[in-house]
Formats: C-alpha cells, structure tokens, sequence
C-alpha cells in the first residue's frame, strides 16, 4: 500500500489503528490511486471494514455521499468511496471537507425532518483518475501514499490473504490493531507529506498561482505584445483583447471572481510584476498599458520559493520570447 515506504506504512497502521480504538473521526482522509486496476487498493479498504461489520460502507455513487436521504453516514465508522466524487465539482469538494472535518453531520431522512448528529466518519478514497482529491499547498486533510502495482492481476496473492483472514485472520487483525499497535507518541493529524499529496496540489493548483505555474511552463506571458518581451497588453488594439479581457473571461472560475484588478494588484504584490501607470509605453500614436513580468528566471525561482522544486516544461526556455502568445 505503501511501495516499501515504511514512514508511509507506519503511518497508515497506526492511522488503522487509531480508528479501530477509539472509534471517532480522525479528521484524516486516505486516499489511494493507481492507474491499473487490479492493485489491491479495494481490496485492503473492504477487508479492513470487515472488521467494522454494519458501520462500513463501500460508496460508489456521489448522491450516496453529498446527496439527502443520508441516514447511512450517521451510523458509518469507515466509508471508502470508491470512483463516486468528482474532483472539479465544488458540491462534491465541499461535502467532501465537511464530512472529514467537522464533529457534526446533517442527516436528512426521507420524510422525516432533517436533524444534525455526531460525525464520526473516517474516509478512504480509491481511484483510477490522476487527479481525484482538491488538494491546496496547505492541505492537511488527506494522506496519499504510492500504492505500488507489482501485484496487479496476482490472483493468488490476494486469495491467499483472503483465505488468511476468513481462517482466524480478522480476528487476529482486529486484536493486532487495538492491542498491539504503539499509539503511545502517535498523532493522527501529523500526516506524512507524500509524492501522492504533493501530485494532487500540482494537479488542483487554480487562481493566481496556476497562471503564474503555466506561465513559467511555457516561456511566455499572456496577451503578449510583438515586440515587448514579457509585456502583456492590457488594452488591445481590437475589442476583446487584452489581458483584462483574458482574466475577466478565463477558464478558470477563481481567476475570473478575482477579476483583472485584482490580479494585477496581486501580481505586483506577490510575483515582483508592474501595472498600471509604472508600465505605460507610447506605441506610435498610441499609449499602452498592461503587466510587465520579471524574467523568466525569476519568475521561475519565485514559483519554486512557494511550491517547491518544479520540472519545467520547457527549461531549454529562460527568456521571454518576441513574438505573441497564442493564449487569447
């Protein structure tokens, strides 16, 4: 579960460990993912919530987690769910926080009136998808080992441990975990920092800081202009163009709540760029204005200051190129 990592492994134990004895909410979800199916995650999430008989449930629909009519999870102890959230939709995300956070849960019985109740849900998450889990670069909520796939498609590997487990195993598990596990200095919310979480926050990074990261993979800047390297116009010569227009239409829904104000007062505060009057340049008869960026190799160093060490898409690029972006 672990690919040998024994931090890792003894971290998820204990994890087991401490759920399995104090019952409660550990306010840590685990989240395993491989891209080959057949690698075991499943089948460690259901043999240890065997152990927890009716307050175990596998979930494989989204309405059966963040959907009403819900009285299931005021019972459950552990809930693995299996491919049922959807990682870019916020319903899914915020349900998802709640349930792993908060000491109380809203439950909303059909036909009854809905009521609130003690939340004691531990969460698994197994998963194909590369990106399954809305991680931040504070996240705190979730610990993400390398699920190794040496086992894939071994048959009687898995039935040998199933078979260890249906002869006195269980049992001997159960003891091993409430009995025989040290929790004496151990703190469930210290979670290991893992290559899985820190994929997660790459593929989740949105807003500002998502710009900035497909900024310094590209070598060039939006809404470039022709002969200004490492300007982005602000007011273009034709009507929607322009780095405003860019921001305030992007894709992406956090940059466009900022909006282009915003940005451009956060880029000056948090990646060294200069707006406004400080990047007005007269082109012919007319005046420009938009965001003149650092050099690349700054703006690359600023990004790694704040995320860590980065592999570059282009890193053969160090310069902003003259010619214009195709980003608009």
């Amino acid at each position: 579960m672990c690919s040998g990592n024994e931090e890792h492994w003894e971290y998820l134990l204990k994890r087991e460990a401490w759920i399995a004895r104090y019952r409660r909410r550990s306010e840590i979800a685990a989240a395993y993912r491989t891209e080959a199916e057949g690698s075991g995650k499943g089948f460690w999430c259901n043999h240890l919530g065997h152990l927890y008989g009716p307050h175990y449930m596998q979930i494989n629909k989204p309405e059966h987690v963040i959907g009403i009519h819900n009285p299931h999870l005021e019972t459950l102890n552990k809930m693995c769910a299996d491919e049922a959230l959807f990682v870019g939709d916020p319903r899914h995300r915020n349900a998802l926080f709640s349930l792993i956070t908060e000491p109380t849960i809203m439950i909303d019985p059909k036909y009854i009136t809905a009521y609130s109740a003690p939340n004691y849900l531990n969460i698994d998450m197994t998963t194909n998808s590369k990106h399954f889990v809305p991680a931040s670069r504070t996240a705190r909520r979730f610990f993400i080992p390398t699920v190794s796939e040496n086992r894939v498609g071994d048959l009687e590997y898995f039935n040998a441990i199933e078979a260890q487990l249906k002869d006195g195993g269980y049992e001997a598990l159960l003891y091993h975990l409430l009995y025989e596990v040290d929790l004496r200095d151990f703190d469930v919310r210290r979670v290991p920092k893992t290559a899985g979480l820190i994929e997660q926050v790459e593929y989740s990074r949105k807003g500002l800081d998502g710009l900035v990261e497909k900024i310094c993979n590209d070598g060039c800047v939006p809404c470039a202009h022709l002969q200004w390297p490492g300007f982005s116009v602000s007011n273009g010569a034709e009507e929607r163009e322009g780095f405003d227009y860019f921001i305030d239409n992007h894709h992406d829904r956090e940059l466009r709540d900022l909006g282009a104000l915003k940005v451009k007062r956060d880029l000056r505060k948090y990646w060294n760029c200069k707006s406004g009057d400080d990047t007005k340049r007269r082109d012919g008869i007319n005046m420009i204005y938009g965001v003149k960026w650092p050099p690349l190799t700054e703006l690359r160093a600023l990004f790694e200051e704040r995320h860590g060490p980065q592999e570059w898409l282009h890193p053969e690029v160090t310069e902003w190129p003259r010619f214009k972006s195709d980003w608009e």
